[in-house]
């Protein structure tokens, strides 16, 4: 048997991440979750594993309201280091999310247009 340490988003919620980055996303998505729930909306956040222990995490939003069909988006959670990816061994996805882009707003920019 191996044991291994690994980031968690929080304790009580054992999600795994890759980086302070991941988890501020995801405590950013749960936000938004609360506020769409007021709303009578659902929203989903589905963690999908990384495909190697190289490259990022992805995430799968869902969200339906009673007026409207259900929509996803895929991210993925980068952060900095980019070497590692190449177009050919990502999935298709509608947002890369970076350090650079989640600090200068360009990311909530992104989403709250697709939400409108």
């Amino acid at each position: 048997m191996q044991a291994c340490a690994i980031p968690i988003y929080r304790s009580r919620r054992f999600v795994p991440v890759n980086s302070d980055l991941g988890r501020d996303v995801l405590r950013a998505l749960e936000h938004l979750q609360v506020t769409l729930d007021a709303y009578g909306a659902e929203c989903t956040i589905r963690c999908e594993p990384p495909f190697s222990d190289t490259m990022a995490r992805h995430l799968t939003l869902s969200f339906a309201a009673t007026d409207h069909a259900i929509r996803e988006i895929r991210l993925e959670i980068a952060g900095d280091d980019l070497s590692n990816h190449s177009d050919m061994a990502r999935p298709p996805v509608d947002f890369l999310v970076t350090s650079k882009n989640w600090a200068d707003g360009t990311f909530t920019r992104w989403l709250a247009g697709v939400l409108a």
